[in-house]
């Protein structure tokens, strides 16, 4: 299983300690949003070799719920998170 570091700002150029979660096998791009419209930034992970995107839901203090992974096409080498409409 890979994972994604999350180092939060700390609103002078540095930043605090990694915290590491837990994302799919071989993690390959990252893409940040609030997906779930509850004013958190939530991630999105493409994963290649399972053919999934894990999403973590943020919780809002830098902190993610358990990873859940859905199903994509072959390969997802690349993410992005255009606009909700």
């Amino acid at each position: 299983m890979g994972a994604v570091s999350i180092l939060l700002g700390n609103g002078d150029g540095t930043f605090q300690s990694a915290v590491n979660s837990a994302a799919g096998k071989n993690p390959a791009a990252i893409a940040v949003a609030d997906l779930n419209s509850d004013s958190h930034l939530d991630v999105a992970v493409a994963n290649i070799g399972r053919d999934t995107i894990t999403v973590l839901l943020g919780n809002g203090d830098g902190s993610f719920q358990q990873p859940v992974d859905y199903e994509s096409g072959t390969q997802p080498g690349y993410a992005s998170l255009g606009p909700s409409w």
